[in-house]
């Protein structure tokens, strides 16, 4: 009743009626209606929940810095496989190896990017690896002279000069040591030194292959100092001989300046031929010394000692007004001291007992103590005589002189 009412008031209202479907489903009684429906707007509704296995995101972390290590590889000496290729001693063979550094660390490497220094170490103990790499390049002899070699120093250092480059220094110190028969061991060389050169940052180290280039040297090396080691070392030889004789003048004495006192010498006052100190006056510079000729022959040693007495002309003068017989005469027995001293020293070494480790050390002390005692012999002298004033003091000295020296021919071969 009511909607007859409104259709009577609003004749529009049947319409509107009619509309309604349409606006809002799209469609009405009579048939479907083309185009695209339209939604009709609804609020915004939250993301359904995650499912329970599902985590909830982390944050992401910082990248970590790239592992360089691989940069500095342990050092591996390497055996050489070619039998052919090793070194054949003639006097020695390689007994061991043995490690006296220390420490297992040789340095440490400086690494890219970051400039972390990353050790530098062998892959296992570092004798063993030069004692397997250098019998793998040096034939072995037991019937020969052992060989020990001992790593004294062994150190890497690299120090960085710009970004992308460094100054990297081998240092290796080598020693070599070697057992006489029936004597104990003896130090003969060491060998090494500092390697040094220029090196990317970036560069895989490569130590060992450096290394043993140039252990392949070292048997060669060897060998040379073992064989002058048995040639001159005192513990390869078993006897030694010495062989002591007085120099003699000999051909023109007048050119030369030193004058060696012999058993023919005439001394006069033209062998003084310094500048004078005093006009009254005579000084007289004369010695004697050793030279030594070493010759080894089958292992056994001679010594040569070459005893010379002589006189230094030109550091020798005598005043205008000092120039009479009797200083002269004073001057020449003191040369005959000398003479006789020079022939008592050939005597000592004759009879001195040596060993080829003591042999130096006895000769040394056999001259020194002579020179001692000639020259408080020779001050006896002088001020005894007064110089040649003292007639009768004089004349004494002059007779032990000569009856000294005689002995002293009458004892040699």
């Amino acid at each position: 009743m009511k909607i007859h009412l409104l259709r009577l008031l609003f004749p529009e209202y049947r319409l509107l009626l009619l509309l309604i479907p349409v606006l809002l489903f799209g469609q009405h009684a009579g048939g479907q209606v083309t185009g695209k429906p339209v939604k009709p707007k609804t609020a915004a509704q939250p993301p359904p929940p995650p499912p329970g296995n599902r985590k909830t995101p982390t944050k992401t972390p910082a990248a970590s810095p790239p592992d360089l290590s691989y940069l500095v590889p342990l050092l591996q000496l390497k055996p050489e496989a070619d039998p052919y290729k090793k070194y054949k001693p003639e006097h020695y063979f390689l007994e061991s190896v043995t490690d006296s550094t220390g420490t297992d660390s040789l340095g440490f490497a400086i690494l890219p990017r970051d400039y972390r220094k990353q050790k530098i170490a062998f892959d296992g103990p570092m004798a063993v690896a030069f004692e397997k790499y250098l019998h793998s390049i040096i034939r072995k002899d037991s019937s020969l002279l052992p060989v020990r070699i001992c790593i004294r120093r062994f150190r890497i250092e690299e120090v960085q000069k710009t970004k992308a480059d460094l100054d990297a220094t081998v240092d290796v110190k080598l020693e070599v040591y070697c057992k006489p028969p029936g004597k104990d061991w003896i130090y003969l060389e060491d060998f090494g030194g500092k390697l040094k050169n220029e090196i990317y940052v970036g560069f895989k180290r490569e130590y060992d292959r450096v290394l043993a280039q140039n252990l392949q040297e070292l048997p060669e090396m060897i060998e040379n100092v073992v064989t002058l080691a048995r040639e001159i070392h005192p513990a390869f030889i078993r006897e030694v001989k010495l062989l002591p004789s007085l120099r003699e003048m000999t051909g023109d004495t007048e050119a030369g300046d030193t004058l060696f006192i012999d058993n023919h010498l005439r001394l006069e006052w033209s062998d003084f031929r310094g500048t004078a100190m005093d006009p009254e006056a005579a000084y007289m510079v004369a010695d004697l010394t050793i030279n030594d000729d070493i010759q080894l022959r089958e292992n056994k040693l001679e010594v040569r000692l070459l005893i010379q007495p002589y006189i230094v002309r030109k550091k020798s003068w005598a005043g205008s007004k000092a120039k009479s017989n009797r200083l002269l005469n004073h001057q020449y027995y003191e040369t005959r001291l000398i003479y006789q001293y020079a022939l008592t020293l050939q005597q000592n070494l004759q009879q001195l007992v040596v060993t080829p480790e003591d042999f130096s050390e006895k000769m040394q002390q056999a001259y020194l103590a002579l020179q001692e005692k000639l020259s408080e012999e020779r001050q006896r002298y002088y001020f005894s005589t007064k110089g040649g004033e003292n007639v009768k003091a004089q004349a004494e000295w002059e007779d032990k002189i000569e009856s000294a020296i005689q002995a002293l021919l009458n004892k040699l071969p």
